[in-house]
């Protein structure tokens, strides 16, 4: 701004001589009354507060410069005015220091055509004035505002809640916008990038402080086997000397080891590794806690909850052969193999009715004891295995219910054909028609087998039972075993495939399975239509040009199946070498198996990101994240109980935001307050036709509230909330000035974030004549205290009596 004075020299003589005479007239009236000093102190306390008056007369002419921009792109600054910003002397405080720093920002918007838009925590949220900084409360809505335009906080970092960690909505918020990637925390802004958020953060005094970076620790293990466990540690600045901090692990309240982390002279990290011994099975919330250091106030980052899962060493399998072969040998050998199944094995040799007309007792093999099985022992079993296998025959009608009942609430049916299997009677008289994955025609279901097919002579008769195949009268699945064909992959929709991802580890094995040509033995699948909603074609057999389903998924009521329709399998362990032939047969087989008992990693459906706040004079309020190919199927309905906190959550007290196909937020209340510490488990339910049913279940502890003096500045805070934005991060020193260093980063900023939607035209210059100037002055206030002055002097004999 340019400032020059009026020219006024032709009419300021008779305007001084004009005043001066009313002064002298006031003067003399005053002198009989008051006396000759009373009247000289209120005349000169009278020109004293006129005199501004007086000056508005004599304008001064203001040139300003208007720059102009094609747009001014907005600029979001969040001010954290909490107490602990405040600072002790005048003028030095963080507060004092962000609102300088506001002006740069608008001085520098005006060249560089931006448009800074402050806020202030205090106006989000009145809790900031009572002595609290809802930090975490109020920046997740007032990024959703900014609408990815460029934004900026001043803050320490302190938070109500800093146990809580920053919203995973916030994930990349501040990352660059167009090219270049987000500084590191702590190095300013490097040329070239254009982040679109900048945290200037203050640091705190230099009081000792240590407290838990991270813990991380495997998400499952096993009965009687050592959990894995990593713990990062960080120091502040204030020490530097070699220093030795205890880490506690605890499981509730029961202590389980006590480890030693040291830190070397001059290193602010420190790491640890252990092993947390044997936990027993289901889930575990983890303490993890450093003991504080002398001197140590900060407490409340010392402590972080980590959560695991214990899985049963061995799960259950029965498995039932119709008849002794090749195909069953070879599956059964894979499963004794195995360390983790504790398999029950049946060969059905004779039926439960022969009559041998000897006694018991001489017979070698013993009867096969289908009503302890399916009435007793069935519900402790993972998995059951029917290999050529006929229920009709073997298992009266109450077992077969149990058997379908078994699978339909949560448990894994893995079938294999062969000649015994898909009988006519199993398909139209027995309970399995109603876990099937294909459905029949009217003439198919009522058909019978007709007569048998000449035998294959690689088969041995013995093997095989004692019984010849199925004969085909073209309907229904029958059995061929002579139909030769070749083993394709499918492609599933990707939805569904994402569910069955048995189909990865099969994907893998593509090259041996393929290439196998000795495959022979498969049902007429071409005759029957799978069921669309609730089934996944996961391999085919190229037989005769046509695709013929050979390996489907399905998922009958809360259970799982797997569907392989061919008995030929055994073939595929002696393509080759008997090293890596057996161990392609073994891993196509781990494959079902894992997913069969719901023990892939990869699992349908996983809770994460549950966060509790507590906050202050309001209900606890929740969030959580559902990710996994089953979240796709997600509504908000029924079908998908919630529970939280062991309180049921009804479905409209449920807010649901879908951010991709496989990934939902859910947010809502708890009816009741929780303090802060207690532990708090969500679990969520879903049932749909396209998976059977899914469980996910996570715990988290409900955060304390602290006031601001109990926290100060936690510039820890604000690195994780960079990592976690990609913003740039610039740590202001305690001296009064950012330094040149600081305000270098603050232009690169600016000019990158703004990009050329701010590209400044040429400035044009407006001339103002301003009258009341004066009021812009500092000493304006000390001229207009003449008016009380005036008053006092000339009412001091009233005072005085």
């Amino acid at each position: 701004m340019q400032v020059s004075w009026f020219q006024v020299h032709e009419v300021l003589p008779w305007l001084i001589v004009a005043a001066l005479g009313s002064l002298l007239l006031l003067w003399l009236a005053w002198l009989g009354t008051l006396g000759f000093i009373r009247a000289t102190l209120a005349t000169c306390c009278r020109a004293a507060w006129l005199a501004p008056l007086f000056i508005c007369f004599f304008p001064v002419t203001e040139t300003q410069q208007l720059p102009r921009a094609l747009a001014l792109k907005p600029v979001h600054i969040l001010l954290d005015d909490s107490s602990s910003m405040q600072g002790v002397g005048a003028g030095s405080g963080p507060l004092q220091r962000s609102e300088g720093l506001i002006k740069e920002v608008d001085e520098r918007c005006a060249r560089l055509g931006c448009l800074p838009k402050v806020i202030r925590l205090s106006e989000q949220d009145h809790d900031t004035k009572e002595g609290y900084t809802p930090l975490s409360h109020v920046l997740e809505s007032w990024l959703y505002r900014t609408s990815g335009e460029p934004w900026l906080l001043l803050s320490d970092g302190g938070d109500y809640m800093p146990t809580s960690r920053w919203p995973s909505t916030l994930r990349g918020s501040g990352g660059p916008s167009s090219g270049g990637l987000a500084s590191a925390p702590g190095h300013g802004l490097a040329k070239g990038e254009a982040p679109r958020g900048l945290i200037v953060g203050f640091g705190g005094d230099q009081r000792p402080n240590i407290w838990v970076k991270e813990a991380d620790i495997a998400p499952f293990a096993f009965d009687h086997k050592p959990l894995s466990l990593s713990v990062s540690l960080k120091r502040s600045a204030a020490h530097q000397d070699y220093e030795r901090v205890q880490v506690q692990v605890l499981d509730g309240t029961v202590s389980l080891m006590t480890v030693n982390a040291e830190f070397a002279a001059g290193a602010q990290q420190a790491q640890v590794s252990t092993m947390v011994p044997p936990l027993p099975r289901g889930q575990h919330l983890l303490t993890v806690r450093a003991l504080p250091i002398p001197g140590e106030t900060a407490l409340w980052d010392n402590t972080v909850h980590v959560q695991t899962e214990v899985l049963p060493n061995t799960v259950g399998v029965l498995h039932l052969l119709g008849a002794p072969s090749w195909d069953g040998r070879f599956l059964r050998r894979y499963l004794k193999s195995e360390p983790k199944y504790d398999l029950i094995s049946f060969f059905i040799l004779r039926d439960p009715w022969d009559s041998q007309q000897v006694n018991e007792r001489e017979l070698s093999l013993i009867p096969f004891p289908v009503e302890r099985l399916f009435r007793d022992e069935l519900p402790n079993f993972r998995v059951v295995v029917l290999q050529n296998f006929t229920l009709f025959q073997f298992l009266l009608p109450e077992y077969q219910n149990n058997l379908v009942k078994f699978v339909q609430d949560g448990g894994g049916l893995l079938f294999i054909g062969g000649p015994r299997a898909l009988t006519a009677a199993d398909l139209s008289s027995s309970p399995l028609k109603a876990i099937l994955p294909f459905e029949l025609a009217g003439k198919d279901a009522a058909a019978a087998p007709s007569d048998p097919l000449p035998f294959d002579g690689d088969l041995n008769p013995l093997m095989n039972g004692g019984i010849l195949p199925q004969g085909d009268n073209g309907v229904g699945p029958t059995y061929d075993p002579t139909r030769a064909f070749r083993v394709e992959l499918a492609k599933p929709d990707p939805a569904k495939r994402a569910l069955a991802n048995v189909y990865e580890d099969w994907e893998a094995l593509a090259g041996p399975l393929t290439a196998w040509k000795t495959a022979k033995g498969l049902h007429h699948m071409e005759r029957v239509k799978m069921k669309e909603g609730s089934t996944t074609v996961l391999l085919n057999a190229r037989s005769d040009g046509a695709a013929i389903p050979l390996a489907v998924a399905s998922y009958p009521g809360k259970g799982r199946a797997l569907w392989i329709f061919s008995d030929a399998f055994n073939r595929l362990a002696l393509t080759a070498s008997e090293d890596t032939s057996r161990q392609v047969y073994n891993k196509f087989m781990q494959g079902a198996m894992t997913w069969l008992m719901r023990q892939d990693l990869r699992r349908p459906l996983v809770a994460t990101g549950f966060t509790l706040f507590g906050g202050r004079k309001q209900t606890a309020r929740w969030r959580v994240t559902l990710q996994g190919p089953a979240a796709r199927y997600y509504q908000p309905a029924a079908e998908w109980p919630l529970t939280v906190c062991g309180q049921p959550i009804a479905v409209g007290d449920v807010v649901a935001t879908q951010h991709s196909d496989d990934e939902w937020e859910l947010r809502g209340t708890l009816p009741t307050a929780f303090a802060g510490g207690e532990r708090c488990t969500l679990e969520i339910n879903g049932n749909h036709p396209a998976f059977g049913s899914v469980k996910a279940s996570v715990t988290a502890v409900f955060p304390a509230v602290y006031k601001d003096s109990d926290i100060g500045a936690a510039p820890q805070k604000l690195e994780d909330l960079a990592q976690l934005t990609q913003a740039a991060l610039t740590m202001w020193p305690d001296a009064a000035a950012l330094g040149t260093a600081g305000m270098e980063s603050l232009d690169r900023w600016l000019a990158g974030a703004t990009g050329q939607d701010g590209m400044p035209l040429p400035s044009r210059f407006k001339t103002l004549r301003n009258f009341f100037w004066i009021l812009d002055t500092p000493w304006f206030w000390l001229l207009l205290l003449g008016l009380p002055l005036e008053v006092v002097v000339r009412r001091w004999d009233q005072i005085q009596g």
